[in-house]
């Protein structure tokens, strides 16, 4: 690594007015593709699959979303069904506990669906139930505390358009701040239980709740990207259904200095960026770490670094 020029808070910033948050624009500069278009969302053909899943062929003329015990009103719902009890959308993203830097599986989609809690009302859940356990069509099995599912969307569409199979056709669930493995796709049964069901994952030790804990990620530069003395760093950071509350970069081991981000509703993950000039060619390290509102000054997501050049 090439000895530089020690980096004060004050070059870092040079070209950003103090106290500014930028949101990302619609600007030819910003390469975070894949992953975010100029929306802020995840394209369905970028949506990441987990490796290993087979994808079920559901023959939609025969599924049923059946909704069963604790219940006054047990159900058996097509999807036309579904869809005719009304629907929202809500911009979420969801991640697979398994993403790590050289395989980003994080996504941001608007979902569109029916609130769970209006299936909650029309089965008339009994007071005496607890959580809800969860079946697929391929026999996975997962549950959640019925409290959980306040702002939680069975969701037959994203981004505008109908799930497709790998995506959990005809209906998935989506609740904000969990990992996936807690958002069953191609959703077929719905129980409600006094007791904690089993679950696939929780029976092997995974954590019951699935909340998802805070990352940064860099988009750009990518790594071992050459660039010129110009550089734009931009990425995002998650925290689920948390706000995050400060993201930092380190360059070359410095001092971490705190970066200007947008400001989203929870669920949703934060979109940053920053300009910075170079001091001289060579190889640089950028890193990257966040932390949220209910961590403590000292709690950060592992730090995520990028090693890129910058040309004479």
């Amino acid at each position: 690594m090439n000895q530089h020029t020690p980096l004060t808070r004050r070059d870092l910033f040079l070209s950003y007015p103090s106290g500014m948050v930028k949101q990302i624009i619609n600007s030819s500069a910003v390469s975070i593709l894949p992953y975010v278009d100029h929306s802020g969302m995840t394209p369905n053909a970028d949506f990441y699959t987990p490796s290993g899943h087979d994808t079920p062929f559901v023959d939609v003329d025969h599924w049923r979303l059946r909704i069963s015990g604790l219940v006054k009103t047990p159900l058996a719902m097509t999807l036309e069904d579904l869809q005719s009890l009304g629907f929202i959308e809500r911009v979420l993203a969801i991640a697979n506990i398994k993403s790590r830097p050289d395989q980003f599986l994080v996504g941001q989609a608007v979902w569109r669906g029916v609130p769970f809690m209006t299936l909650i009302e029309q089965s008339s859940v009994g007071s005496d139930a607890a959580y809800a356990a969860l079946r697929s069509v391929n026999g996975y099995t997962t549950y959640l505390s019925l409290e959980m599912f306040e702002d939680a969307v069975l969701a037959f569409e994203m981004n505008g358009e109908q799930l497709s199979p790998q995506q959990g056709y005809p209906a998935r669930l989506i609740v904000p701040g969990l990992y996936d493995y807690k958002l069953p796709k191609w959703l077929s049964n719905i129980e409600f239980t006094s007791s904690k069901p089993a679950g696939y994952f929780e029976s092997r030790g995974w954590s019951a709740t699935g909340a998802v804990q805070t990352t940064a990620m860099i988009f750009s530069p990518r790594v071992r990207e050459q660039l010129g003395r110009q550089v734009m760093f931009n990425g995002i950071a998650f925290a689920g259904s948390r706000d995050i509350e400060q993201i930092e970069l380190s360059i070359d081991d410095g001092e971490w200095m705190p970066v200007p981000f947008a400001t989203v509703l929870p669920g949703q993950w934060t979109r940053w960026e920053i300009n910075w000039t170079a001091p001289a060619s060579g190889d640089y390290v950028v890193r990257v770490r966040a932390t949220d509102t209910a961590q403590s000054q000292n709690e950060w997501s592992t730090p995520h670094s990028v090693v890129f050049r910058v040309g004479s």
